[in-house]
């Protein structure tokens, strides 16, 4: 039994006496700091690319809705023309080349 109990001393001690860590294991506690480091400077560029890039989005899909609202307009546009043109000349086809309108029966 007196053995058993200096080995659980011993191993007491062990565990709350102040430890030294040896040069390989310094240089694992370095390299890992370093890494993490490395990653966190990675994700905050990672997160300040996705923001520039939503405004980019952002910026796309407006001018995409403003050509949009365009189309329509200009859709209106020719439909009414074409409308005041069946008016004055009836049906018929237009070359725009030339600008020669050809009715149709």
């Amino acid at each position: 039994m007196p053995e058993e109990k200096s080995k659980i001393e011993e191993k007491y001690k062990q565990a709350t006496e102040p430890v030294k860590f040896n040069e390989d294991e310094m240089k694992s506690v370095k390299d890992l700091k370093q890494t993490y480091g490395s990653i966190q400077v990675q994700f905050g560029q990672a997160a300040i690319t996705k923001i520039k890039l939503e405004e980019e989005i952002d910026g796309l899909n407006k001018y995409a809705d403003e050509l949009k609202t365009q189309f329509l307009e200009t859709q209106k546009k020719e439909g009414s023309f074409l409308d005041s043109i069946k008016e004055k000349y009836g049906d018929g086809e237009l070359n725009p080349e030339t600008g020669i309108f050809t009715p149709v029966d």
